[in-house]
Order: structure tokens, then sequence, then C-alpha cells
């Protein structure tokens, strides 16, 4: 995953956003920030893995390149 990906969770929750930040942990595992663009909780971040979360054509009701130019 990339700065910038519209990514979803797989499983469980919904989660629909853009990656911000992709870091290695402490144990060396890659993690990946996700803002959320789901209305009512646009601009919380949460951390996942990799392995739960998929790219997707467009988050939810954004513009990416708004997303991104506002960095």
């Amino acid at each position: 995953m990339q700065l910038g990906d519209p990514v979803e969770k797989k499983h469980g929750y919904r989660w629909p956003g853009v990656v911000v930040a992709v870091f290695h942990n402490i144990a060396g595992e890659e993690r990946v920030v996700v803002e959320c663009t789901a209305r009512g909780v646009e601009g919380a971040l949460r951390i996942y893995s990799p392995e739960q979360l998929r790219v997707t054509d467009e988050p939810d009701g954004v513009n990416i390149l708004t997303v991104i130019m506002h960095r």
C-alpha cells in the first residue's frame, strides 16, 4: 500500500479511508495508517496491518486528490 491509496477494511466494521502513513513497528512488521472518509467520523485515524485492508477505487464521498493536497 502506498500513501494516498483509497482503502477499506476487508472484514468486520466498515472503515473506508485513505492511506496517510506506512511504517514498520519495532518488530519490523509493516503497518498502515488509514484516515477515515466516512461521514460522521471523517478524519479519525486507525492503524492496520496490510492484510486487513484492500485497495478500492475511490474513498466514500471524498475526492482523493483533495485529501492528499491538504497534507
